[in-house]
């Protein structure tokens, strides 16, 4: 079981609340605990309905290898470059 993204889940309402705001049953939110692994098309749904309380990449490092992947603009870390400051995706060099 993924306790970390259990820990997620009940911080946001509990398994019933966030499986009805994915539009799945509780007992499948129950087999992507118990397996571990979310279906890659349901990170971002599930993250957003967690109101970001974890990332794609803790659900997923495999399908979102950098820790910004799939957050939105205002999650992004800001990267400290010497004399600017740019957000990860508006680098153009």
């Amino acid at each position: 079981m993924n306790n970390h993204l259990l820990e997620v889940i009940e911080s946001s309402g509990g398994r019933t609340k966030v499986a009805a705001r994915l539009g799945v049953t509780y007992q499948g939110l129950n087999d992507w605990l118990n397996r571990g692994v979310v279906p890659p098309e349901r990170v971002l749904p599930l993250c957003r309905s967690c109101d970001w309380r974890t990332t794609p990449h803790q659900i997923r490092a495999d399908v979102y290898p950098h820790p910004d992947d799939g957050l939105p603009q205002a999650f992004r870390k800001q990267l400290v470059i010497p004399g600017e400051s740019v957000t990860a995706n508006s680098m153009d060099h």
